[in-house]
């Protein structure tokens, strides 16, 4: 079991890294300068390339991809261009959405069954007046606009 383990967590390495390069090529090929993003069309273009040598985009490609993988490592995922705010803090604040979406898909899903069928035998209760009877002939008024399930051939 350990040797079999040993071999999934091996196989991973080569995937991983294919993977952050691919990342890393894509926020690359973004056109624009993310400088020039961050401050907008008014700045000058001495905050431009003062931005742009805080922010390392001064180095080459393959200097900033291993200071970018190596501040991945210690967690720092670096700054949002749009929001202006650290990327983890963002992946924080929006884990949760990923949680319910887990979770919640499922009890809502089987809740939703469960109060569709509720619902039915409401009206059906209502049409008929009698409870815990089938009713065969019922069909509630629908919405205008709207169709029923049905297809009429003639």
């Amino acid at each position: 079991m350990k040797r079999f383990i040993a071999k999934r967590i091996i196989s991973v390495i080569p995937v991983l890294i294919i993977v952050s390069i691919v990342i890393f090529s894509l926020i690359h090929l973004v056109p624009g300068d993310p400088a020039t993003a961050m401050l907008g069309d008014l700045a000058t273009e001495e905050d431009i390339a003062a931005l742009r040598i805080r922010m390392g985009l001064d180095k080459p490609l393959i200097e900033q991809y291993f200071i970018w993988i190596g501040n991945i490592f210690h967690g720092d995922f670096g700054m949002s261009v749009v929001n202006n705010e650290t990327v983890g803090s963002l992946i924080i604040s929006h884990i949760h959405f990923s949680g319910y979406l887990r979770t919640g898909n499922r009890s809502s899903d089987r809740n939703s069954v469960r109060n569709d069928r509720f619902q039915k035998k409401r009206l059906c209760d209502r049409s008929c007046g009698i409870r815990h009877l089938p009713c065969r002939n019922f069909t509630p008024e629908l919405p205008a606009g709207t169709f029923p399930d049905v297809a009429i051939f003639s």
